[in-house]
């Protein structure tokens, strides 16, 4: 891993991709990569999702926004359910989770919609025009 930092590379962690039987699984991805962010000494950990965001409520309320800025000291637990996708093993609740503990850690860490076209380039680039959740190291 090391090297791969010296040359620039950004390592992507998907221990899915790596492990097949469920009973080697160490944890889900958001613990993993939390994990090696703080080994490595990370500066940012980007947690991608299915949806853009931590919301203030269920995603699917029309009045529904992001949280674009969580401090170490906010408790979010309320607006978070414990439910996953059919493809996931962790799900929001898992990511806010181990962007809490990252962060207390002192990383800086987002939570953005792997989905959307561009969405690494946009967080680097254009921040200010992406919707996503910041927390503060």
């Amino acid at each position: 891993m090391e090297v791969m930092l010296q040359h620039g590379v950004v390592p992507i962690v998907n221990e899915n991709d790596t492990v097949s039987v469920t009973e080697l699984m160490f944890t889900d991805n958001d613990e993993l990569s939390g994990l090696i962010a703080g080994m490595v000494g990370a500066e940012t950990l980007i947690l991608l999702s299915n949806i853009p965001g931590l919301y203030d409520r269920h995603p699917e309320d029309p009045a529904a926004k992001v949280i674009r800025t969580v401090h170490c000291s906010d408790d979010l637990s309320g607006c978070i359910r414990e439910e996953r996708s059919a493809f996931g093993r962790g799900g929001m609740f898992s990511k806010y989770n181990t962007a809490r503990r990252v962060a207390a850690g002192g990383i800086r860490v987002l939570i953005a919609d792997g989905k959307q076209e561009h969405i690494l380039p946009d967080l680097l680039e254009r921040p200010e025009q992406t919707v996503f959740t910041e927390f503060l190291p």
